[in-house]
C-alpha cells in the first residue's frame, strides 16, 4: 500500500504534496497523542487514592447519608 501512495503522492502539484504532508503528519500526532493518554498518565493528572483514603472517604459519605428522625 505504501508504493501504491508514494506513486499517487508523485502525481500531485507541488501545493498538493504540501497537503498532504500536512494531512498526514496531522494523522501521525493525532495517533501518538492518543497513545500517550495511558493509564499511568491518566493517574498522574488526577491522582490515586489509597486504599486507607478512601475507605475514609467512604466512611464519611456513609455518615452524611445516615439519617437522625429526632432532629427534625
Amino acid at each position: 500500500m505504501g508504493e501504491a501512495l508514494m506513486k499517487m503522492y508523485e502525481t500531485l502539484d507541488e501545493t498538493a504534496q504540501k497537503e498532504a504532508y500536512d494531512y498526514v503528519a496531522y494523522l501521525v500526532y493525532k495517533q501518538q497523542k492518543q497513545k500517550t493518554a495511558s493509564q499511568e498518565h491518566i493517574d498522574k493528572f488526577f491522582g490515586v487514592l489509597s486504599d486507607e483514603d478512601a475507605a475514609v472517604m467512604m466512611a464519611a459519605v456513609d455518615e452524611c447519608r445516615r439519617i437522625e428522625p429526632d432532629e427534625w
